[in-house]
């Protein structure tokens, strides 16, 4: 049985995270070097190995990340209809490292390449939801954010070291791709390796149930809050007003959680400041279907979005999704203003990571106090400015330290914060679904801007493609900053 992140006392929130969280991030730590391995020599390799334009690499581009997004949705499906999200996080993990052996398999040809990029990031797909529900279901509503943050941290060490390794594995191998790509299929196997031996499954928050004392304080009588087995929803959407009154020691602690991170804007921002009689049909659906395992079904899948704060999470989602250029984009450019040998292409990968490794955590933390929304929006203004200095056509020591620094702030504000978002609002039985839904739709969206932006270098030049990147953005992040509002009774 996983420990919960710390069990609170009065007024003391708890501090230690899950053992779930660190068992899934060491597997992330090691998945990433062999990820990470791959993705920091695959632009060079097909942009001046196979010598593909920037409309052909933004499509390959596009795949490696959009080919994830109904896997992503039919993994966090299986995961809830089965109660089984390790296992079907294990297979996702195990494509993704026999496709390492599969672009040793493909050569030069492009669309076995291709297909083998789906099949990676098919596997990746399949994994991410289910993960990521796990560390939501081993860990209390208000400390997701650090929980993330902490997972997120690991997961970027592997991240810094991926790049390093691929660095000295083809300066050991007088530049053979393909000893990158065996090295990296060896890496993936230890992953999965750890995950089947060291992580814990959960089908039900792990975290303690409410005690009978707090129920004294109630001067009204409620319904009674979910305990891990009920048909309910999960207790963090019951309150919906500042002034509402807790009803248990679990409503109790989210009180305390919020006293604690700066009042109620906090729990505004994961999106359960709604009127209360936001989405009651289709919430009543949800819990019928999805209160127990056998319960979980795709009308109480397709009844989340009916959920309008979680909607809307998933619109700000797609939104930011298609203002996100492809990370070998940016390095390719950072290349071509700074003269870079080709060797030395995989380190803009490592000062990114290394950005994202120091910031993650710090910001987690931010999250949980100031609010998620915030840090979220605050990383796509970072995003924005490196655009603008990249489509600027700086050059220098300083233009690319900023420009690496930003864009690792970027990843940090983003990645795990959006999931913390998301996690609170789903229920337990269908926490696996609802992320899959946010992560497709924003894979789905980072397919479309990755073709586009690789259509637009190839008509009009990396400049204004970038200026245009960084317009779409701004207006995004504007779009988002007012969709966020309007789905919360506080300021977002």
């Amino acid at each position: 049985m996983d420990k919960p992140a710390s069990p609170p006392g009065p007024g003391r929130p708890g501090t230690r995270v899950a053992v779930t969280v660190l068992a899934l991030g060491t597997v992330s730590l090691i998945t990433d070097v062999s990820s990470e391995m791959v993705t920091a020599v695959l632009p060079l390799y097909l942009m001046l190995g196979l010598h593909l334009g920037p409309l052909g690499y933004g499509v390959i581009d596009g795949l490696y990340t959009g080919a994830t997004a109904l896997l992503r949705l039919v993994g966090g499906y299986v995961a809830d209809r089965i109660q089984r999200r390790k296992a079907v996080a294990g297979v996702g993990y195990a494509i993704s490292a026999a496709a390492k052996l599969g672009l040793v398999a493909a050569g030069s040809s492009v669309p076995l390449l291709s297909a083998v990029i789906v099949a990676d990031r098919a596997g990746k797909g399949l994994r991410t939801a289910p993960r990521d529900a796990l560390i939501t279901l081993s860990t209390p509503p208000d400390r997701l954010g650090r929980a993330f943050g902490v997972h997120r941290s690991m997961d970027s060490i592997g991240a810094f070291a991926g790049p390093l390794v691929a660095v000295a594995v083809l300066t050991a191998s007088a530049g053979s791709f393909d000893a990158v790509f065996v090295t990296s299929f060896c890496i993936a196997t230890l992953g999965v390796f750890v995950l089947a031996t060291y992580v814990p499954d959960h089908r039900t928050p792990s975290w303690p149930a409410p005690t009978p004392t707090a129920q004294a304080t109630t001067p009204t009588p409620h319904p009674p809050t979910a305990t891990p087995h009920s048909t309910t929803l999960a207790p963090q959407l019951t309150i919906t007003t500042p002034a509402a009154t807790s009803t248990d020691s679990t409503e109790r602690h989210h009180s305390d959680a919020e006293a604690h991170s700066g009042g109620p804007g906090e729990r505004a921002d994961a999106g359960a400041g709604a009127g209360p009689g936001a989405g009651a049909g289709v919430d009543a659906a949800a819990r019928h279907d999805a209160g127990t395992p056998g319960g979980v079904s795709v009308r109480a899948a397709v009844a989340l979005l009916g959920r309008r704060e979680f909607r809307l999470v998933v619109v700000a989602s797609v939104v930011m999704g298609l203002a996100t250029v492809g990370d070998g984009f940016v390095y390719l450019v950072l290349q071509r203003h700074n003269d870079l040998a080709a060797g030395w292409f995989p380190l803009l990968a490592v000062g990114t990571s290394l950005a994202y490794l120091l910031l993650a955590g710090p910001l987690g933390h931010l999250a949980d106090r100031v609010g998620r929304a915030r840090v979220y929006l605050g990383g796509f203004g970072a995003l924005a400015a490196v655009y603008v200095i990249l489509g600027a056509g700086v050059g220098g020591t300083g233009a690319l330290v900023v420009s690496v620094a930003l864009y690792g702030t970027f990843y940090a504000a983003t990645d795990g914060v959006l999931m913390a978002l998301a996690g609170p609002l789903l229920p337990a039985a269908l926490r696996t679904t609802g992320i899959a839904l946010v992560q497709s739709g924003q894979s789905l969206a980072y397919l479309a801007s990755s073709v586009l932006f690789g259509l637009a270098w190839q008509l009009w030049g990396p400049g204004p493609a970038l200026f245009s990147a960084a317009a779409f953005a701004v207006l995004g992040l504007l779009l988002v900053t007012l969709v966020l509002r309007t789905g919360t009774t506080h300021d977002a």
